[in-house]
């Protein structure tokens, strides 16, 4: 394995991080005893930036490349941004427009299911008159569902370990 960057990041199967690396779990580590890696990355990640910085957190993370994506309405991605979110609660905003059909038939009940999975006309009673009752439901008479409780909002994922060189080469610019 050739010798790595300093602040280079790898993904590691191991239980525990290998010499001269951190794990990227945001922990803060000296200053004085990493100069090159601050040197690097400074207080992106957090750290008072007088004795300490911290190395950068992937814990229920992915990484993104920094910068604006060629997506419409897309994020910038600023260096050590972090977002997103592992539950959603649907509004009634981010549904999409829709109208459910209530149909029914004027016909008497007398099967289990009406033609075209209609409701019939009651048989229980007699009604005063032959014209059957015509008109709209509002969208205010309907009772709401749901429980607005949040969803998983995550994609399938599997544990590994990110890992920081904290010693190797410094990276000339170009």
């Amino acid at each position: 394995m050739m010798e790595p960057y300093i602040g280079d990041i790898r993904i590691f199967a191991g239980v525990f991080n290998p010499v001269n690396y951190a794990f990227c779990n945001g922990q803060s580590v000296a200053i004085v005893e990493n100069e090159a890696l601050y040197a690097l990355i400074g207080t992106t990640y957090g750290g008072d930036g007088v004795t300490t910085f911290s190395v950068p957190s992937l814990q229920g993370r992915i990484p993104v490349h920094r910068g604006q994506a060629s997506v419409a309405g897309s994020n910038n991605w600023v260096l050590g941004m972090a977002a997103g979110t592992e539950t959603v609660t649907l509004s009634q905003n981010q549904l999409p427009s829709h109208s459910h059909s209530f149909m029914v038939s004027s016909a008497a009940a007398t099967a289990t299911t009406a033609s075209g999975n209609s409701i019939a006309k009651g048989n229980h009673y007699v009604e005063s008159t032959n014209n059957p009752a015509t008109g709209t439901i509002s969208a205010q008479a309907l009772q709401a569902v749901g429980g607005s409780q949040p969803h998983n909002n995550m994609m399938p994922y599997l544990g590994v370990n990110f890992i920081i060189a904290l010693l190797g080469v410094f990276p000339s610019r170009n």
